[in-house]
């Protein structure tokens, strides 16, 4: 099954950036990847059980 040419664009967009990683922080619960190149950075925050 291939995937929509879109999605595939920004997954490799995505993994370039954790590549380019600078540096980590945590801040106000959130994990912030600083990326090279980039103005922001990365945010992710935590998922409870059962929440997507």
């Amino acid at each position: 099954m291939m995937c929509d040419p879109g999605a595939s664009d920004q997954e490799t967009a995505y993994l370039k950036a954790l590549e380019s990683a600078g540096r980590f922080a945590v801040k106000d619960g959130k994990l912030l990847i600083y990326a090279a190149g980039s103005d922001a950075p990365l945010r992710f925050h935590p998922v409870g059980a059962g929440e997507k």
